[in-house]
């Protein structure tokens, strides 16, 4: 009986991930039923199947024994009972390899689990899980915590798998280092995401179109940031990528679609709070947050917006409360908002701002409820800036004044010569050197549209032909009625 034992415990050891156990756990209670364990049977166990016997725990009256086998420990009670841990030995890993485990805390279900880095299993759970051995480089992230938070209760169908299980994939084999980026490599996109998902010939390529493109641009503009904007840099490149690892799973078949959906959604919280102990959005200062936006901006063009800058936003109310230099608005007053009027008042002024500065423009109407203006006026806001200071990829060799620019346009609108078609009548424009305008050092109210000057000069040429034509009929007639007056003498 010891023998048949014996051979199922060796059919079942195979060669693992080498690295730290991580609430997975087998339960072998059907292979062995002892009546009694006692030490020599346990010796003579670890000796036959070449096992290292590590410890023997006395527990509230229990006996338990601990021995190793290849990547598995085994605990034995002196009841029989037989559980089996992913063995720590904190070094080689390699990250990627998948296992089906079953463990007492999901009700003995079976679920996959993904043979990880320490490193990516803090970081994907924000420092709630990490490995059982705290020196341990490698160990299992089960289905069910990577995916749906969850390290106790049912297994969902997405994690569900059966002991002799295979994840199977038609996808072509990943290096190691895919499973677990640490957010240096922006390779990652097209060597793991886009050949695990091979995305460009849909037209819907995050990995490459996106993903990558991003995380060049943070590269190739490192310097351009002080030293908190650049850890903030390093940890957002990172998360951005640690949400995505997911998808690479065997188990997993996200569509192009999906995998565009969820790095979208992964942004927002990437650049808010990318990792505890890392900068956020709130932590990086004005200057760095700009520099983002317009760096990003001038990559991504038209649909900036719609995609990550919806995410780059976010950040804006909490870095707008922590401002310490000059800034360049205008607050617009109109009596009510209507469709896309924040769109109609960013291509009217497109019209007399230069290149050279940018524009932020935005509703603005709940931060004056927080303010002392009690008009009952929709505000919407601009925001100036100097492009070839915040924008790192655009080089120019002219000067302009942002001063200057607002001295010109206020002046023209307050002539009438600048018109802002947005939709709804404006009743004032202010210029305010703060982002809640306390303290606007001018204000004008838009004049109305003069007749050009093109009009009036046709009109008085209009009204001295006319009166040289008239002269002429007159004199002719005058000389016709002379002539008739002659002859009849």
């Amino acid at each position: 009986m010891f023998i048949n034992e014996c051979k199922l415990l060796r059919a079942r050891l195979k060669p693992k991930c080498l690295g730290g156990s991580f609430l997975n756990k087998h339960t072998y209670t059907k292979w062995i039923s002892f009546v009694s364990i006692y030490f020599k049977w346990l010796t003579r166990l670890c000796k036959s199947l070449k096992l290292r016997c590590l410890q023997i725990l006395v527990y509230g009256g229990t006996r338990y024994y601990y021995f190793l086998s290849h990547s598995r420990v085994y605990e034995i009670n002196h009841n029989g009972h037989t559980r089996a841990f992913v063995w720590n030995n904190n070094r080689t890993g390699p990250s990627g390899i998948v296992d089906c485990f079953s463990s007492i805390h999901y009700g003995g279900k079976y679920q996959w689990g993904t043979c990880l880095t320490k490193a990516y299993a803090e970081q994907r759970s924000k420092g709630k899980y990490t490995c059982r051995d705290p020196s341990a480089t490698f160990c299992y992230y089960q289905c069910m915590v990577e995916q749906h938070d969850l390290d106790e209760g049912p297994v969902y169908d997405d994690c569900l798998c059966r002991p002799d299980d295979t994840p199977q994939s038609t996808e072509a084999p990943l290096p190691a280092w895919c499973h677990s980026p640490d957010g240096t490599e922006c390779s990652w996109y097209r060597t793991c995401l886009e050949k695990r998902f091979p995305c460009t010939r849909s037209g819907t390529s995050y990995a490459l179109d996106y993903g990558e493109k991003f995380c060049n641009l943070y590269t190739e503009n490192y310097n351009g940031f002080d030293e908190i904007g650049q850890r903030w840099i390093d940890a957002v490149r990172k998360c951005l990528q640690v949400a995505l690892v997911i998808l690479l799973r065997p188990y997993n078949h996200p569509s192009c679609d999906e995998i565009k959906e969820a790095a979208f959604r992964s942004h927002s919280g990437c650049y808010v709070s990318p990792y505890p102990g890392a900068p956020s959005f709130c932590d990086i200062g004005w200057s760095n947050y700009w520099k983002i936006i317009w760096t990003i901006k001038s990559a991504f063009a038209s649909n900036f917006w719609d995609t990550v800058g919806q995410g780059l936003k976010t950040g804006f109310d909490c870095i707008s409360n922590n401002i310490t230099e000059k800034i360049h608005m205008f607050k617009i007053s109109v009596e009510r908002k209507a469709v896309n009027t924040v769109e109609n008042l960013e291509r009217s002024l497109m019209e007399y701002i230069p290149d050279d500065v940018s524009m932020y423009i935005f509703d603005d109407s709940t931060r004056r409820k927080r303010s002392t203006d009690t008009s009952n006026s929709t505000i919407i806001s601009v925001l100036l800036f100097d492009r070839k200071k915040y924008d790192l990829n655009y080089k120019s060799v002219s000067n302009t004044s942002i001063d200057g620019v607002i001295t010109k346009v206020m002046d023209n609108i307050e002539t009438g010569k600048y018109q802002l078609n947005i939709g709804v009548p404006i009743e004032e424009i202010s210029f305010c050197p703060d982002i809640e305008c306390q303290n606007p050092t001018r204000a004008v109210v838009p004049g109305q549209e003069k007749e050009s000057t093109g009009m009036a000069i046709g009109a008085t040429i209009g009204i001295t032909v006319g009166v040289i034509v008239g002269v002429i009929v007159g004199v002719a007639l005058l000389g016709a009625f002379g002539f008739f007056f002659i002859r009849k003498k």
